[in-house]
C-alpha cells in the first residue's frame, strides 16, 4: 500500500478549504429589449 494514501477507516477532521471572493456587481446600463435580442445579451459588457 502506498504510504501517502489514507485508509478508508481513518476519518479526516473537518477543515476550511477555501474562501470565496465575490465582489459586488456594479450597476451598468442595459440594452433595450429589442437591441438585446439582436445582440444576444442585454449587458453591453458581455457583447465582445
Amino acid at each position: 500500500m502506498d504510504s501517502n494514501c489514507i485508509p478508508y477507516e481513518q476519518t479526516i477532521e473537518p477543515t476550511t478549504l477555501a474562501f470565496a471572493y465575490v465582489p459586488f456587481q456594479q450597476p451598468c446600463p442595459l440594452y433595450e429589449p429589442l437591441e438585446g435580442t439582436l445582440e444576444g445579451t442585454i449587458f453591453p459588457g458581455l457583447n465582445l
